[in-house]
């Protein structure tokens, strides 16, 4: 019996699970620090549950889909398109492993990032696929765990917890795009540069720039030597500091005070 350690945070105790394959999790327990015996499925489960979209759930509410095969994982390797208009599956994902970026559709501009524990696709679920208008690229080797449709409409029509928590987790995103698109497409230089900036970092505190200066100067609409000028606004006030394409976040209430 395997030991691992637990943790009620973002990051959980599956780490030393992840690296089996879960494709085809195997109903083998496991004890916890609290003295909790779990399978691999239910301590997948968990982490779901911590999420706040699925926060209303407990691992036993899940876990009959599990077993029918309308909760399952997949892997992908970096480079992989995860989630497309193409590659459209009519499911809510949750990243079990890895991490991905959202692309705008035709161009390089990453809109997003996506870690351990983030979800994707819910805005989509109910409708086909030629309204995803991004793509979802693995950035490393990443491991998706699928919800069906079926699945979440079953929730929504027996849960009536869920089914508010559903509609705030939507609002959110709503708010959150809506302020995306401001700060996008007005404000200052160094506004539309630490809004890209800020929703790449995540809840990571270094990412790479994975596209060129240039590229990056039209997508948010500004003239290059404003583009740098922002970068030298942002380093010397303290909130990032950058070696190449490599930035590094110093002080992320600095870095949100050039959005307000």
């Amino acid at each position: 019996m395997g030991v691992f350690s637990f943790y009620t945070k973002k990051h959980t105790y599956l780490t030393n699970l992840l690296t089996n394959d879960i494709i085809n999790v195997k109903d083998v327990s496991y004890e916890t620090k609290r003295g909790e015996i779990m399978t691999e499925r239910e301590a997948i489960l968990s982490r779901v549950c911590e999420n706040e979209l699925f926060s209303s759930l407990k691992t036993k509410d899940l876990l009959p889909f599990y077993k029918d095969g309308e909760i399952y994982t997949s892997k992908y390797k970096s480079g992989d398109v995860i989630y497309s208009s193409e590659k459209f599956v009519s499911a809510i994902g949750f990243i079990v492993k890895g991490s991905a970026k959202v692309i705008k559709k035709g161009s390089d501009l990453v809109v997003g990032r996506l870690f351990e524990n983030d979800v994707f696709g819910c805005q989509s679920l109910f409708l086909s696929g030629q309204y995803f208008t991004n793509e979802i690229v693995a950035v490393s080797d990443t491991t998706v765990l699928f919800i069906a449709k079926s699945v979440v409409s079953n929730l929504l029509s027996f849960n009536s917890v869920f089914s508010f928590d559903y509609i705030r987790y939507l609002s959110k995103r709503i708010y959150f795009l809506n302020n995306r698109i401001i700060n996008f497409t007005g404000g200052t230089a160094e506004s539309r540069l630490a809004n890209y900036l800020l929703s790449s970092f995540g809840d990571y505190k270094t990412f790479v720039l994975d596209i060129s200066l240039s590229s990056l100067a039209v997508s948010l609409d500004i003239g290059r030597a404003s583009l740098y000028r922002g970068f030298d606004k942002l380093i010397s006030d303290g909130a990032i500091e950058r070696k190449g394409k490599v930035i590094r976040l110093l002080d992320k209430d600095v870095l949100i005070s050039f959005i307000k």
